[in-house]
């Protein structure tokens, strides 16, 4: 394949997440999404590689501020590939809130509230909520 596509191979780096979302209701209707993502072992061991400094098994504060800043805050651009829709209308993920990451058994999680506000009714509105990354579909492995 090298000499087939000499300069034209590019690879998506594969990180396999398992995740839980958690509805969160205040007394004025929907107030957002907990998120919660647990990455595969090879991802965890490279984080933990970079951020735990003190090679301890756990982050500390100012390990997970970085993790925050330099692996976490760039998946903003991409809606942190969370996508959310409002009786059809595309809902923009400004900011998240609660962020955490913690190493449990060697294997990273996040975890943070997406604030989504939508005020109860006395109509139903649909919501749809969707996570992929939008990066991955649509690109191909050859070019």
């Amino acid at each position: 394949m090298l000499f087939v596509f000499p300069s034209g191979l590019s690879a998506h780096p594969h990180v396999f997440i398992t995740q839980s979302i958690q509805i969160v209701f205040n007394d004025k209707g929907l107030a957002g999404f907990k998120v919660r993502w647990q990455f595969d072992d090879m991802f965890s061991a490279m984080i933990a590689g970079d951020y735990d400094k003190n090679e301890n098994g756990r982050l500390e504060a100012a390990e997970k501020k970085a993790i925050r800043k330099e692996a976490f805050e760039p998946l903003a651009e991409h809606n942190y590939f969370t996508f959310i829709k409002i009786d059809g209308k595309s809902f923009q993920v400004q900011y998240i809130k609660d962020f955490e990451a913690r190493l449990e058994n060697k294997r990273l999680q996040y975890r943070f509230l997406i604030p989504c506000h939508v005020t109860a009714i006395s109509h139903s509105k649909k919501l749809t909520v969707a996570t992929y990354d939008s990066t991955y579909y649509g690109h191909s492995v050859c070019r």
